[in-house]
């Protein structure tokens, strides 16, 4: 594998259009990913109830697609000792780059912060409850499986069946991985995060308490939509789309992926809808 950016620049949903028209299941990839970029959950952010519950939520995806990062970073640029060069530099530096910004990037305070991080403040600022996903991974750090700390911690039933099935895609080999990621995350992510920015960029100048999360949105806008895109349709052709079978079981994780992700919006939409009050401070 080399990946390589042909000069005609190429987005994952070139590559699925491409397939379309021989094979349903591309098809159905293209419009699942279509159903998550035009979930109404991202436009329905009016209150600070919504922004918590959509927060409380969503955390738990912030965190698990740094395990399906790491989970391909541990194949595509493995720490070895001694070392041995990665098979395919460029594609080890894509992973590479986008674990060092999301562990590491220069947060709001121009300081090196993980994006992780800047997400739970953003919830702290808002008065998000981050019990659940804290207590989670304090008992991991106490010893317990991911699986019992899971059921420990209690997050909500919908980001609970999220996080399990990330885990377990994160055993599965490399190219249902990447699918995953790329078409379940990287491509998608943009077109979510879109129009929470748009809805949110008035009462973001009106109440300080949305900086952090709107900083966190936006940074994903321009990594993710302006530089990722392309890297993330190479890595999809060169690691999925060389066989038939790995096609196949490819684009099927990717419908998995994709399902699950609505699923999440879906619960967290129905949460959202009990509530109706305006965009005022978390304080009050």
């Amino acid at each position: 594998m080399n990946l390589a950016v042909p000069p005609r620049l190429r987005s994952t949903h070139t590559l699925l259009r491409e397939l379309a028209p021989h094979l349903p299941i591309a098809d159905r990839v293209l419009a699942l990913s279509e159903a998550v970029s035009a979930h109404e959950v991202f436009r329905s952010l009016d209150s600070v109830a919504d922004v918590q519950i959509f927060m409380e939520h969503h955390v738990w995806a912030v965190w698990d697609f740094m395990s399906l990062l790491k989970s391909i970073q541990s194949m595509v640029a493995p720490v070895t000792v001694p070392w041995r060069p990665p098979r395919d530099a460029a594609a080890a530096r894509f992973i590479n780059e986008i674990a060092a910004g999301e562990e590491g990037d220069d947060g709001p305070g121009g300081v090196p912060e993980s994006h992780f991080a800047i997400y739970l403040e953003a919830m702290r600022e808002v008065g998000a409850d981050i019990r659940p996903i804290t207590r989670f991974l304090g008992e991991m750090d106490f010893g317990f499986s991911w699986e019992t700390a899971l059921e420990i911690a209690r997050p909500p039933a919908a980001a609970a069946d999220f996080v399990r099935s990330t885990l377990r895609l994160c055993e599965r080999p490399l190219h249902e991985r990447v699918a995953a990621f790329t078409l379940g995350r990287e491509e998608v992510i943009p077109s979510m995060f879109r129009p929470i920015v748009t809805h949110l960029a008035q009462a973001s100048n009106q109440h300080g308490f949305l900086q952090n999360f709107i900083w966190y949105l936006e940074r994903h806008l321009t990594v993710d939509g302006d530089h990722h895109g392309p890297l993330a349709a190479a890595l999809l052709e060169q690691t999925c789309l060389r066989t038939t079978a790995q096609r196949d079981e490819s684009l099927t994780a990717a419908e998995g992926a994709l399902e699950a992700g609505i699923a999440l919006w879906d619960a967290a939409l129905a949460s959202m809808r009990r509530d109706t009050g305006p965009l005022q401070s978390a304080a009050g």
